[in-house]
Parts: structure tokens; C-alpha cells; sequence
């Protein structure tokens, strides 16, 4: 393990689902996968929700299929049922309502936020939380971690909270 104290690390569940780029630009709202596919017409719930978000603003995410009353995402095969479709009805929408995890603020206001420390992307993403975040969009739970030794019992908890590892950066 790193050299570094384990409390100078985030630590946050790896959802099984995909790995996206939600960007609210000039009016439009963009989901962009990993492999750098376009998937709106799949989560027209999810970019409807995004529109409701302030301009200028792009967010590192998983996209799972998560109910609101549900304690932990769904199986990724859960997902599967609303990928490639162009234009879900209502009753998949209901069936598999999608939820966007949010992981990290890449930008606000149209600035690049990279450069700067995660802990202050993460305080950016609570005000945005506290503000309202539209209902298919949740922050990222941080796991509390003061002492290496607590990484594998994490470790060993992550399916049964509905991810499938853990990850994590430092702030």
C-alpha cells in the first residue's frame, strides 16, 4: 500500500455499472460513455434530470439502475435491459430507473476543475448536493478509512452494498 496515511485518501463504492461523462453545456445535456458513445437516447431520464443542473458543468459518474427506495444498485445485467435502446417507454423507465452516480466534478462554470484537490471538487459537489440535485442524481457515498487495515474489510463488503470494488484517490 501507499506510503501516505490511509485519511489523506477518498475512498467510495465502484458501482457495477458504466462509467460516464454527464456535460451540461450551452442548454444540452450529454452522456458520454468510457468507449465514447453517445448514450442519451438509452437515459432520457437521466439527461432530462441533467438539464434541471447548472450550465458550464461536467461530472465524472456511473450510470446503474437504481431505484429511489432502493438500498443498493442492481446487477449490472439490470442495465443491460435499457442499454442500445433508443427510446425506452415508461414501463422499462420504471421497471430499470436509472441513476447517475456521481465520482468528481471536472468542471464548473465552464473552468476545468482537475488541477485542483479533490477534497475542494468534493466540497464543490456537496454545495451542488445541498442546493438540490435532481432525484436520479446522488453523490458518491466517501467511505470512512483512518487506518489501512479497514481497506479489506471494505473490500470484502463491496458486493453486498451492490458495488463491485472499491476505489480510491488521493485528496
Amino acid at each position: 500500500l501507499d506510503t501516505t496515511p490511509a485519511s489523506q485518501w477518498q475512498v467510495e463504492w465502484k458501482y457495477d455499472g458504466i462509467r460516464c461523462q454527464l456535460i451540461h453545456r450551452q442548454g444540452d445535456v450529454f452522456l458520454w460513455s468510457r468507449g465514447e458513445d453517445l448514450i442519451n437516447a438509452s437515459f432520457p431520464d437521466l439527461t432530462s434530470a441533467a438539464a434541471q443542473l447548472p450550465e458550464g458543468l461536467v461530472l465524472d459518474g456511473e450510470v446503474v439502475i437504481w431505484g429511489p427506495d432502493e438500498p443498493h444498485p442492481r446487477p449490472f445485467g439490470a442495465l443491460q435491459r435499457r442499454l442500445g435502446r433508443l427510446a425506452p417507454g415508461r414501463a422499462l423507465m420504471a421497471q430499470a430507473p436509472a441513476s447517475y452516480v456521481i465520482y468528481d466534478l471536472l468542471e464548473r462554470e465552464g473552468n476545468d476543475q482537475r488541477a485542483r484537490p479533490l477534497e475542494d471538487r468534493r466540497r464543490q459537489l456537496h454545495h451542488l448536493q445541498h442546493g438540490g440535485l435532481p432525484k436520479p442524481l446522488r453523490l458518491a457515498p466517501v467511505l470512512p478509512l483512518e487506518d489501512w487495515k479497514q481497506l479489506n474489510p471494505l473490500r470484502d463488503r463491496a458486493r453486498s452494498e451492490g458495488a463491485e470494488e472499491i476505489g480510491r484517490a488521493h485528496v
